[in-house]
Order: structure tokens, then sequence, then C-alpha cells
């Protein structure tokens, strides 16, 4: 979920002072972005094959930390919300403030392009979103369509946070937040 006129950001990652790229992903990222995801496959809510990152690329954002992808996260519409899905951060580069930056940017440039909410699934990072300022949400918010989508055998928990700047925010872009030691981190 890049600026709206597709050019990339930088900034600096938190923790540890190196050169963080965000950037859109293209088409040519889709082996990266499913070796980075594939890890997490046996725990993750869906499973996706290859294929779903070469017809999915332009929904994703990533950490590019010299000229590698460190991390990305993908953002679908839905009608006013939008939804973040498949947050992750490769094994090498947890711990660095990497999950925050993107998740903060993405959230940050759903605000700008007027979105008012956003929304995600989680089961196993619930409280590591807490920290980012998601609270559990009630299905109703979503579109029927996305609704119907929801497998409940999953026990994952649905939670929502407004999309304007807050103090969450801010500390997630300058890396200066404490998350908490109970957290699985993305």
């Amino acid at each position: 979920m890049p600026d709206s006129d597709g050019s990339a950001l930088t900034a600096r990652a938190p923790a540890r002072g190196g050169a963080v790229r965000l950037r859109p992903a293209r088409a040519g990222d889709a082996p990266e972005l499913y070796r980075l995801s594939a890890p997490s496959m046996p725990d993750a809510l869906i499973e996706r094959r290859p294929e779903f990152y070469r017809r999915h690329a332009g929904e994703f954002l990533v950490c590019d930390v010299a000229g590698r992808i460190a991390g990305c996260l993908g953002v679908q519409r839905l009608g006013g919300l939008a939804e973040l899905y498949n947050v992750c951060v490769g094994a090498r580069w947890r711990g660095r403030g990497l999950g925050g930056l993107l998740t903060a940017s993405a959230v940050l440039l759903l605000h700008l392009d007027g979105v008012p909410e956003v929304v995600l699934f989680s089961r196993t990072t619930v409280t590591w979103f807490t920290w980012l300022g998601f609270k559990p949400a009630d299905e109703s918010i979503l579109p029927a369509e996305r609704r119907d989508l929801i497998d409940r055998g999953r026990g994952s928990q649905l939670l929502c946070r407004p999309t304007r700047p807050d103090h969450l925010l801010i500390a997630a872009l300058r890396g200066t937040a404490s998350v908490p030691k109970d957290a699985n981190v993305a």
C-alpha cells in the first residue's frame, strides 16, 4: 500500500539505524514474498501458494533492506475499510521494529488515502497488534461478502483501529515504543 503515486518511502530502521526502504511490491518480488511468508504457513490463518503472490503483488508493501525484502504486508480494500493481511518479517530481521514500521506506515498511508478504519485477523499476534492500537471488533463492521469468507474454525480474532495518526503509530515509526515481552512479533 504505497503512496498514491507509487513512489517508495524511505525510513530509518528502528533500533538499528540502518536505511530501510518501504516500497510497493513488484510482480518480480512474488517469489521473495512467498519465501518470506512460507515459514509461517503452518500457523497461517490462510495458506497461500506462490501464484497468490504473483496475482496480488500490487497489494503488498515491502521493507527493502540493502536490496533484500526483509518484511511485507498486504492491504485489501473493503469498501470504506481496508484489511491488512500477511504481515511478516523475516527471522533474520525480527526484533528491529520492522513489523511496527510496516504496519504503522500502511495505516498512515491508508489515512492519507481517506480510509477511516483498518482491520485485520490474528490468532498468534493479537497482543502485538494491540500494542499498535488495534482493538477487538465485531464482524458486523465488515462488508457481507468479507464476513462470508470467515473460517471460524481457525480461531482468529478480528481487530480494528482508526487510521488517524496517534502516539502509538508515531512511536512505531520512530522505533521508540516498547513491545510487550509476551507479544509474538511480526
